[in-house]
């Protein structure tokens, strides 16, 4: 456990990132969200503390409260995983709505990147949980669980520090918000399998899905994934 032992230090550094993105979109408007709003939001912000509370006790011998913690998490991961599932429906509407055709394009391609990327936030909660007595096992899974999320708040917030430099005519798109901090990330994730000597199948499993954000307008472009999108999310 001592190569954990600080691991709630590392974590503190997602959930600001997280918080800093979405302050202007949700943290500085709270009490104009709406109630499914409220729901995401919060209920992803306590699962960023948990993640930072959990390897602090589960180091300090507190096993008790990490366990309690843990059962309360599986309900708190399914809050976050199911608010999240029912937005991807607005991207679809929103993307018919838009002008900009790159724009039209992020959003659907966006759209497959959220799906994939909850489908293996639950799934990776779900084996966490069931490999709780593995303890590198079991901390690998649940770790992991911050890079299917992370984007969200990462690229958010890139495109927040643009805009504060440049203005709010900036060219700078989300797009290239998405592209350009996706490639710090997949560098974190490289470099924390390489220093914990484990390329764990959570993680390669995130770099690989998070490795379709350099693709999303290509792949909000294909036909097959829009016919695919309009009729899943029946748009």
């Amino acid at each position: 456990m001592k190569k954990y032992h600080n691991l709630h230090w590392w974590l503190m550094l997602p959930f600001v990132i997280v918080v800093a993105g979405f302050t202007p979109s949700y943290w500085s408007r709270f009490g104009e969200a709406s109630f499914a709003w409220h729901l995401h939001g919060l209920s992803a912000t306590l699962w960023y503390v948990l993640l930072i509370v959990q390897p602090w006790l589960a180091t300090r011998g507190k096993i008790k409260q990490h366990r309690r913690l843990g059962m309360a998490g599986i309900l708190l991961a399914g809050m976050v995983a199911g608010t999240a599932l029912v937005r991807i429906p607005a991207n679809i509407t929103a993307s018919k709505e838009v002008p900009m055709p790159w724009l039209q394009n992020f959003l659907y391609g966006i759209s497959l990147f959220d799906l994939l990327s909850i489908m293996g936030f639950i799934i990776c909660v779900i084996i966490g949980v069931w490999r709780a007595k593995k303890r590198d096992d079991h901390e690998m899974w649940m770790i992991s669980t911050v890079f299917w999320s992370l984007m969200a708040g990462l690229a958010r917030l890139g495109r927040n520090m643009v805009v504060s430099m440049r203005g709010p005519e900036s060219t700078f798109n989300i797009l290239d918000a998405v592209f350009w901090f996706n490639l710090p990330m997949m560098a974190v994730m490289i470099f924390i399998c390489y220093r914990l000597r484990n390329w764990h199948p959570a993680m390669l499993a995130a770099m690989a899905v998070n490795l379709l954000l350099f693709f999303i307008e290509p792949i909000g472009q294909s036909l097959w994934w829009r016919h695919i999108a309009d009729a899943l999310f029946k748009s």
